[in-house]
């Protein structure tokens, strides 16, 4: 069976598919709960071990969580964090939170005194399998 037009160019753009990641990463002893914010893209899904690098909290266990969180254009995302982030100490992420926070009110879910700590990884583009 030949390729359509249509199968060629999916298979196309499958080739050049980035996966980009938004990490949203607490600036320590920042009155004002800033993060730094930025990007990074692969070519090829990401493995788990370059999941639990966004995330890392240095000498402790880096266990992911998987969140959902709103994006800036009101998109559901998937968001990696430390799933001990609070037991850890780590600083408060107020960016993460707030998006987490819009998401559960969008969808009908309680907005409990909840916080996302330390950094988060915002799945821009795919969601986490």
């Amino acid at each position: 069976m030949s390729k359509t037009f249509d199968d060629s160019f999916e298979d196309m753009f499958k080739q050049d598919k980035k996966y980009v990641v938004r990490i949203l990463k607490p600036i320590e002893n920042d009155e004002e709960l800033s993060v730094e914010d930025y990007k990074l893209e692969y070519d090829e899904y990401p493995s788990l071990n370059e999941m639990k690098s966004w995330i890392s909290a240095g000498k402790h266990r880096d266990t992911i969580e998987l969140i959902c969180v709103l994006d800036d254009e009101g998109e559901k995302r998937h968001a990696i964090i430390n799933e001990e982030g609070k037991i850890y100490g780590l600083p408060v992420n107020l960016e993460a939170t707030l998006m987490y926070d819009e998401f559960k009110a969008k969808h009908g879910y309680e907005v409990a005194n909840d916080i996302v700590v330390g950094t988060c990884a915002v799945l821009t583009n795919f969601e986490l399998e």
